[in-house]
């Protein structure tokens, strides 16, 4: 029967997988290193319930997606292959173990600047919020709209300026958004459509929710490898509940993807 290391060990694994992962300049062994802090991230939350583990874990894997995104970027992978230098050979995703869809992810993860990851962790850790994906690209989000907000409003009061400075005053009659001449509005009665989410807005909550079933089966398939493997393996309680709860969370992700897809077809029609 295998026995559940104590916290102390599993942290400093985590420990140890950061320094690897500091000093390593492969892509394969980036990689490996990455599922390493998933499972541990996994087990911290699910098994011994302690934040700081699966937070400390969780920033591991997430600085080991950046990494490998960045040298996928590099390597110009982003949705197949690339010529070796001197051979005919092609060097695909599927070689590395890393799929389109995780090479995608990790691409975009990579491109956010360091000064808002680093804000982002140091944030979540005062806190006292999990850290995760989904979190760190929504505050990417954010900052990014905050900042392109500030940079419109500097452009937009710069112009002012120049024009004010090149006609003169404004004649105040002109453009008045009182001019109901050139104001549209609907028919009495008619249906007045309010939009709805973009396409974009679709694809990109569809791509998270993929990731999120993908990285449920690889955490149940973790959990249910060692008892395939040993038939004298006993089922831990702490294990079963694990199993439950990512079944149940598998089960939830599967739902909503397919009430995104109806979604989709209905706005499609």
């Amino acid at each position: 029967m295998q026995k559940l290391e104590p916290q102390a060990g599993q942290l400093a694994k985590i420990d140890r997988l950061a320094i690897q992962l500091a000093e390593s300049d492969d892509l394969a062994e980036v990689a490996e290193i990455r599922d390493k802090c998933a499972f541990l991230q996994d087990m911290a939350k699910t098994v011994f319930r302690n934040l700081d583990a699966q937070n400390r874990a969780a920033a591991s894997k997430l600085r080991a997606e950046r990494k490998a995104g960045k040298m996928l970027a590099a390597m110009r992978l982003r949705g197949g292959d690339r010529r070796s230098s001197g051979h005919g050979d092609r060097l695909k995703l599927q070689d590395l173990g890393i799929s389109h869809n995780d090479s995608k992810r990790w691409q975009k993860r990579a491109s956010i600047p360091d000064e808002w990851f680093e804000a982002y962790l140091a944030t979540a850790e005062k806190l006292g919020e999990e850290i995760s994906a989904s979190g760190l690209e929504r505050t990417a989000r954010k900052a990014e709209r905050a900042a392109r907000s500030e940079e419109g409003s500097s452009v937009s009061a710069n112009d002012g300026c120049a024009r004010g400075a090149k006609d003169g005053p404004a004649n105040e009659n002109t453009n008045r958004p009182d001019d109901r001449s050139e104001v549209e509005s609907p028919a009495r009665g008619e249906e007045v459509s309010q939009p709805g989410p973009s396409g974009v807005a679709l694809l990109g909550h569809a791509d998270e929710l993929l990731g999120n079933a993908k990285g449920h089966c690889d955490t149940l398939a973790r959990l249910v490898s060692p008892l395939a493997q040993d038939p004298d393996a006993e089922l831990l309680p702490a294990t079963r509940r694990g199993l439950v709860r990512y079944v149940d969370e598998l089960q939830r992700t599967l739902n909503e993807l397919l009430n995104l897809s109806e979604s989709k077809k209905e706005r499609g029609s």
